[in-house]
């Protein structure tokens, strides 16, 4: 599964809030009946409660956000359980079933109704031992406030996991795009390749007999004739020195261009803030060490994705001298275990077949970096024909 922090759209934080409104609202005649001391816990309460839901929505990401977003929803619960002790009132209930739709923000569907079930028996449990009303009408009252809170966990539930298809949905057709583009330029620099190759094995050799046989020709032949037959020899020499030239700068053309695949593969993920930093002018001499490069930063990419605490992601791709520098860096809130990770895995066994170093790094500013050096495997020129 991808990364759990999920942000709701502003129709429904904006809904909770006018619940919270009109909650407010309906009780505000009760603090009458209480203590000064307990009206200003009361309203105090009330303030705690929109507090933690706005926090929960809008605190900017930090690296210790989930703790955060888990406080914020604790102190709402509470804050309801609260509420309702002091006012006895059963709309309070509205409240317990906002909460209800930010729990599957953060726990999977069994921690969820684990957690509301724990709820609703400390809200029974306050009912028996202090208000000592109708059983009947409080477990109809406990059954709809329950399935209130069941609808609305699970329409947010289902909304969670709509985003997380459209996100891997996303990952997956960059990955497509990415894979497409570098198979493409593969193509274009082999059937350039071809061209050249045939250029040099077909009119070079044939050019070169051609100036071989003027040359013959001059030592030959007459005076008058040894002008034409120089100048003929003049223009094969010069056709031979083209076409030698064309070879030469196909092959040295001959690079994959990996920075634009990368660049394509970032394109195509709109929801992610992906920051490229490489030389337009790096080329890959091998299609495989392309490929590794490639899919080592698609691997990166969804494990930063699946694992990061923010949606910022970092890749750096350099040369000095003959060696290929890489990094991808991502903001993380817990440390990811090395081990077991299947992603990890494969980028280990990409690195090592290119006789490349791997390192990872948790540094103390909660950044993970994926650090690797590999010999680059050069364009290789032609040799004259």
């Amino acid at each position: 599964m991808l990364a759990r922090r999920i942000e709701l759209s502003w129709p429904v934080v904006l809904g909770g809030g006018v619940a919270w409104l009109v909650t407010l609202l309906i009780s505000v005649q009760l603090p009458a009946q209480l203590s000064s001391g307990l009206q200003v816990i009361y309203y105090g309460v009330f303030v705690l409660y929109i507090g933690c839901y706005l926090s929960f929505h809008y605190v900017p990401a930090q690296r210790k956000w989930p703790v955060l977003q888990r406080l914020c929803l604790y102190l709402q619960l509470a804050s309801v359980l609260l509420l309702f002790y002091l006012s006895q009132l059963n709309v309070i209930f509205i409240l317990l079933v906002i909460v209800a739709a930010q729990v599957p923000v953060l726990y999977n569907q069994r921690e969820s109704l684990l957690l509301l079930a724990t709820v609703n028996g400390i809200w029974a449990a306050i009912f028996l031992l202090f208000w000592q009303q109708d059983m009947y009408s409080f477990a109809l009252q406990l059954c709809l406030q329950m399935s209130f809170q069941l609808f609305a966990f699970s329409a947010i539930r289902i909304a969670i996991k709509e985003q997380h298809s459209r996100q891997k949905l996303q990952l997956l057709n960059a990955q497509l795009h990415s894979t497409r583009a570098l198979l493409s330029d593969s193509v274009r620099k082999s059937e350039r390749l071809k061209i050249s190759r045939d250029l040099h094995d077909i009119c070079g050799h044939q050019l070169t007999a051609l100036h071989l046989n003027l040359e013959f020709a001059v030592q030959t032949s007459s005076v008058e004739q040894q002008q034409i037959l120089l100048q003929c020899k003049g223009i094969a020499s010069q056709l031979l020195a083209d076409i030698r030239r064309v070879v030469k700068e196909i092959r040295l053309d001959a690079g994959l261009d990996l920075v634009a695949v990368l660049k394509q593969f970032v394109e195509k993920l709109p929801g992610i803030d992906l920051q490229l930093n490489c030389p337009s002018q790096l080329k890959i001499g091998s299609q495989g060490q392309a490929e590794a490069i490639l899919r080592i930063s698609q691997e990166a990419v969804t494990n930063a994705i699946r694992h990061g605490s923010e949606k910022t992601i970092s890749i750096d791709l350099s040369q000095r001298r003959n060696q290929l520098y890489l990094r991808i860096a991502n903001p993380c809130s817990k440390i990811i275990d090395l081990q077991t990770g299947v992603g990890m895995a494969s980028i280990s066994q990409r690195v090592k077949e290119y006789s490349g170093d791997l390192e990872f790094n948790y540094r103390h500013t909660n950044v993970f970096e994926i650090l690797i050096t590999m010999p680059l495997i050069q364009v290789q020129e032609s040799t004259d024909a």
